[in-house]
């Protein structure tokens, strides 16, 4: 079995060859991201401890099942560090949160139809714990769980919606 150390000599130098192939990007990072992103778009997310509050950000999920955001799509492109990250759970986890999930959503969100739950951990291994996503349209929604629902393998697994009366 490999370890850091062989996976990282492994995939340095194809990264590279990658990053050095590809033109008209205005940074590396952009251009990494883009390649291995499954999901990108400005949305509303969930934010404190006791008083949840949606704050409007822009959210990448990566081929790694990491979540990622920042304030604004313009933050990626200047190279900015994500004002946050969790671990994505497993692909069967996150469609049972959405089966089971969305009655718990915070009120106030922008669009209740829209609201997409995910289970995820901010550190690796821990725990993961539910959080809420709210999309600004449905197609954008359920790309948002295809994309949580997506197997490491790059199969998209099709997630189960859940329906809210009216």
């Amino acid at each position: 079995m490999p370890d850091a150390a062989d996976l990282a000599a492994y995939f340095a130098p194809r990264t590279r060859r990658f990053l050095d192939a590809t033109p008209g990007a205005r940074s590396s990072h952009a251009r990494l991201q883009k390649f291995t992103e499954r999901f990108a778009a400005v949305i509303y997310k969930t934010s404190g401890n006791f008083f949840k509050l949606w704050q409007r950000r822009y959210v990448v999920v990566t081929d790694d099942r990491r979540l990622y955001w920042w304030l604004s799509a313009e933050d990626t492109r200047d190279d900015l560090p994500p004002k946050g990250a969790r671990y994505l759970a497993p692909p069967e986890q996150q469609r049972a949160a959405f089966a089971d999930g969305a009655k718990d959503a915070p009120r106030g969100a922008p669009r209740t139809g829209r609201v997409v739950p995910y289970l995820a951990a901010d550190h690796f291994g821990a725990k993961p714990a539910l959080h809420f996503l709210c999309a600004t349209s449905e197609d954008e929604a359920e790309r948002l769980r295809v994309a949580l629902c997506q197997a490491d393998d790059g199969d998209a697994a099709t997630p189960r919606t859940p329906r809210t009366p009216g």
